[in-house]
């Protein structure tokens, strides 16, 4: 079980579709609500933990796309990456940001061409 997220105007492949298990969507969405908070209203960050068919816009897409880039390039990351002091969670989600670094690569590379996106 997971969470299927499609391209409302994908210009490539990599923005047709991202699939995530339901632990690491959950994780990722945090991270996301945490860092775009300005970006997500409040609706939007609320219905994307669901399968509420929340619906995020071109816009806000690429402003998504656009801020996760800046974070994993800042030396923030960089640091966080290398010595990331959080232990395992036993609820199953990602909480070491060793573990979520990939997945938000992924869903940049997917945001950067989905035209927005739709999450169901």
């Amino acid at each position: 079980m997971g969470m299927d997220v499609y391209g409302l105007c994908p210009e490539n492949k990599d923005g047709e579709y991202f699939r995530a298990s339901l632990c690491v969507w959950g994780s990722l969405w945090m991270f996301i609500c945490q860092h775009c908070d300005d970006i997500l209203s409040h609706e939007e960050a609320v219905s994307g933990q669901y399968n509420y068919t929340a619906t995020i816009g071109p816009l806000e897409a690429f402003l998504i796309a656009t801020r996760l880039q800046t974070i994993i390039d800042s030396s923030w990351f960089k640091q966080n990456l290398e010595s990331d002091p959080e232990p395992p969670s036993s609820d199953n989600s990602i909480q070491d940001i060793g573990q979520l670094e990939p997945i938000v690569r992924h869903f940049v590379k997917f945001t950067r061409s989905c035209g927005g996106f739709t999450i169901c």
